[in-house]
């Protein structure tokens, strides 16, 4: 199947290469050969692909031309399924709705005039598409997903046999199985001739997709809101595998260190015509393609997420990334659609990942959590770029422009309201993420004091102690993933808040008041009397730092404090503990953490001048602050707990698997499975070390 995919795109490649290098020869390709009824007037040729869910949401492409309408006058662009004939003796076998069954449908229903309207142009083209999806795409899932699994149960054997000869997690090796797999696997995917015909021709199907939803906003405007299923109709009838194959495949390629393979794409086009997918979710309604283009963005902007794979066997590896790399990341970050218009398309998609009508999460292996996290890695690499932190500012300054003269002044290029219900959506996040995976650090520590009491354990039956290691299996691979997909959405919400032009966003509610009781919420769940039980053996396995994490929830209270507003919110929170806060202040100058320390004694001081506070006060009957000395000895304990993990942390030493996913998909949790057990041999990460940037 590899060879004759190879054979049929190099049948494309003339096309190809003269639409992508603006040949006035093929400008009229789209409009004249690559109509998107060729899906119904030769689904013969294509098989099974016209019963694949379509772009625009409809289950089949006929089942897209039956909802439009059929052959009607107001939806003319998709014709009607045509009826096949039916062969000698099959009498009776076409359905009870008068349309023959797929099984009839063998060859055209009027091959004389199928022939005559053929392009050999169009007939390559779709065709191409065809062994792309079934040729091409499954090599490639078949190869990630073996890769995955090998090395699953390599390191976890790795892992047991360590903690079965009471040793630390172990330092693993890639084993020569694996090297070989790759090797052998590798030379046949990434054969260079078939790479660049099919790295090109996924390019521009990409442009013409896009095209197709410009085409269609355009039909849409001119015909009325009234015709709305009309302007819609191109895309209802190609299935969404055609977008998902091509992001996949682009996605295989750039992780493979294959990235100046795009150097002879025009990546501004391209660029755009992401933007334009991404921007269109009336059309482009799958959340899983939308997921797939997500992660093609992430592996563009910072292919240097498989950095570990390549600097395997070396003492100190490669610190920059390869000329065809830093080629990419430097066209991508200069490209108009990245600086203005991918920042609110983003946004909106963060938003979008609730809405998961009509699909199956467990089958389709959709995570939303898995999404966001991505979203999250790209903005955090666009906030890094000055010109794309601009657009982030004026979205900011859009939400704010109904409370402030300067933020009105400002907002011309934003969306109003897409800036709060992002943030808001970041928030949700980070809430259910970090409780559900402190909440699982709890069921560990449980399960971990049973297995210390060892003749408790051993006289549990043998199923007994085989549920509670599966149990306790799967909430160590849970609570590590979550644990680091909260780390990523911290990370982006500390440079948020630093920036005093969007801070002041933060001061509007509702996110004012969902921000300050996300801080106490926060704050409490680290320091207060519950985070005993948060004190499980190899905590940097679960990316579980306390110190890490309560410097950037220091952080973000300090720098949004710096609005008198923000105070007033916290003093207003039934929730606020002053002696959470002061419990905290004081284990963290134990821990010798002043700055951040004297940043949240100035947070309490802040409080303690609102009306609110003090009328609380009066009413209470206090005169201050309450004495620290319980406080104290719960910081005394902090300290020493930390000490063990500071400790633990010296001997291990990150170390990152290369498995890659072709397809992009996720299986609800199972995304947060991979983030957290397989991305780490030892468990250790490096992740959480970017939040204390500026804080010591």
């Amino acid at each position: 199947m590899l060879n004759l995919t190879a054979a049929i795109l190099r049948l494309t490649k003339p096309f190809v290469s003269g639409y992508i290098s603006q040949s006035n020869k093929f400008m009229d390709l789209f409009s004249k050969h690559l109509v998107p009824t060729h899906y119904m007037t030769h689904g013969h040729r294509l098989g099974s692909a016209t019963a694949e869910a379509t772009l625009s949401g409809e289950r089949g492409v006929f089942g897209a031309a039956a909802s439009a309408g059929g052959g009607s006058s107001s939806n003319n662009h998709i014709p009607p399924r045509p009826a096949a004939p039916l062969a000698a003796g099959s009498a009776g076998s076409s359905s009870s709705n008068g349309t023959s069954s797929s099984d009839d449908v063998l060859m055209a229903a009027d091959p004389a005039a199928a022939a005559a309207s053929a392009s050999f142009i169009a007939e390559v083209f779709f065709i191409a598409q065809r062994y792309l999806r079934v040729g091409l795409l499954p090599a490639v899932n078949r190869f990630t997903k073996l890769y995955q699994q090998l090395w699953d149960h390599y390191s976890h054997s790795a892992t047991q046999a360590a903690a079965a000869a009471g040793e630390g997690p172990p330092r693993l090796a890639l084993p020569v199985e694996l090297r070989l797999l790759a090797d052998c696997s590798l030379s046949q995917l990434l054969q260079p001739d078939m790479v660049a015909d099919a790295t090109q021709f996924v390019v521009l199907e990409i442009l013409w997709l896009a095209d197709l939803v410009t085409s269609s906003k355009q039909l849409m405007q001119q015909a009325g809101s009234n015709s709305r299923s009309t302007a819609g109709s191109m895309l209802a009838c190609i299935p969404e595998s055609v977008l998902g194959d091509a992001a996949a495949w682009l996605t295989f390629v750039i992780k493979q260190g294959q990235a100046e393979q795009l150097a002879a794409v025009p990546i501004g086009i391209l660029m755009q015509s992401l933007v334009v997918l991404l921007d269109n979710p009336d059309q482009v309604r799958s959340l899983l393609v939308v997921a797939k283009l997500v992660q093609l963005l992430l592996v563009m902007l910072a292919p240097q997420v498989n950095l570990e794979l390549r600097t395997q066997g070396s003492a100190l590896g490669r610190s920059n990334l390869t000329p065809g790399e830093m080629a990419l990341v430097t066209s991508v970050l200069s490209t108009p659609a990245t600086q203005q218009q991918l920042v609110p398309a983003l946004m909106r998609v963060y938003g979008q990942a609730d809405f998961v009508v009509g699909l199956d999460v467990d089958r389709d292996q959709y995570d939303k959590f898995s999404m966001r996290h991505q979203i999250d890695e790209i903005l955090m690499e666009l906030w890094r770029d000055e010109r794309c932190r601009t657009c982030v500012r004026q979205q900011a300054a859009a939400a704010a422009s109904v409370h402030s003269a300067v933020g009105l002044a400002a907002a011309s290029a934003g969306t109003p309201g897409l800036f709060a219900s992002f943030v808001s959506a970041v928030l949700n996040d980070l809430m259910y993420l970090f409780k559900d995976s402190l909440e699982r650090l709890a069921d560990i520590r449980q399960i971990e004091d049973s297995k210390a009491n060892k003749e408790a354990w051993a006289a549990l039956s043998p199923e007994a102690r085989k549920d509670k290691e599966t149990f306790y299996e799967g909430q160590r691979r849970t609570a590590a993933g979550f644990m680091s997909y909260a780390l990523t959405t911290l990370e982006l919400l500390v440079a948020l808040t630093g920036d005093k032009d969007i801070a002041r966003t933060f001061m509007v509610q509702p996110l004012l008041g969902r921000t300050a009781y996300a801080v106490l919420h926060f704050m409490e769940l680290l320091v207060g009397p519950r985070c005993q039980d948060l004190a499980v053996q190899n905590p940097q396995h679960y990316h579980f730092d306390q110190h890490t994490l309560l410097l950037s929830i220091v952080k973000i209270a300090g720098q949004l404090s710096r609005e008198v507003e923000f105070a007033q919110a916290l003093a207003e929170e039934p929730d606020f503990d002053e002696n959470i806060m002061q419990t905290a202040v004081s284990l963290l100058n134990a821990q010798h953490a002043y700055g951040p320390a004297d940043m949240l004694s100035a947070v309490l001081t802040s409080v303690a001048k609102t009306p609110v506070h003090q009328s609380k006060k009066q009413r209470r009957g206090l005169a201050g602050f309450r004495g620290v000395g319980a406080a104290d000895a719960i910081a005394a304990e902090h300290t020493k707990a930390a000490a063990g993990v500071n400790k633990a942390a010296e001997t291990s030493s990150p170390m990152q698997n290369f498995a890659m996913s072709a397809d992009g998909s996720s299986n609800g949790t199972a995304a947060a499975v991979a983030a957290g057990y397989g991305s780490s041999s030892d468990g250790s990460s490096p992740a959480g070390t970017k939040l204390l940037a500026g804080v010591e």
